[in-house]
């Protein structure tokens, strides 16, 4: 597979997942403000005394989704991920060089601001998928749960190749220790 190929598949599996955890986040909004809309009615029945602040509730979720706006987001990363698809497509069938570089560049510029733990799980799930686990990364549990969350802009993470070599750096060093005490005895 070509590093183009590969990046597109990266961008559009990205782009999937996001636009499917702000679906989730819109839907989840709606149902609170819809809830939160018939417990207003239902205290309002019922003559509580935490009436006048109910009706706040249902106006802050409401609030929420205007400005953050999930499902219109979830829309913009749903079309960005077919395009990206389109364009492995077309690669597939043969089309190379400059003209897919450079409409790839174009998809990169309209791309809003990427959550970077995101991309890199969407980078190891397609090295998992062509079954090259040397160029994976590594995340840790923080990263997985706050992918959509944080942007994590300042994590540099680690080629798992990296960490193999550290690994195999360090004990080495330990035999080498272990091998200089026996001898020291």
């Amino acid at each position: 597979m070509s590093a183009l190929a590969f990046h597109a598949r990266r961008s559009s599996l990205y782009h999937q997942h996001r636009a499917g955890y702000l679906d989730a986040c819109h839907r989840w909004i709606m149902f609170l403000v819809i809830l939160s809309g018939g417990t207003v009615v239902y205290f309002f029945a019922e003559g509580s005394p935490v009436k006048n602040l109910l009706p706040l509730v249902p106006a802050l979720f409401g609030v929420f989704d205007i400005a953050f706006a999930p499902g219109l987001r979830s829309r913009e990363h749903g079309l960005l991920a077919v395009r990206f698809a389109q364009l492995v497509a077309e690669q597939l069938r043969g089309e190379e060089g400059r003209e897919l570089q450079a409409r790839i560049e174009i998809l990169y510029g309209e791309e809003p601001p990427s959550f970077k733990a995101l991309d890199i799980l969407a980078h190891n799930q397609i090295c998992d998928s062509l079954r090259r686990p040397d160029d994976r990364y590594t995340t840790m549990r923080r990263h997985r749960l706050l992918k959509n969350v944080l942007r994590f802009t300042g994590t540099n993470f680690v080629e798992l190749t990296e960490n193999a070599k550290k690994k195999t750096a360090e004990k080495e060093e330990e035999a080498k220790a272990k091998a200089a005490k026996r001898v020291g005895r």
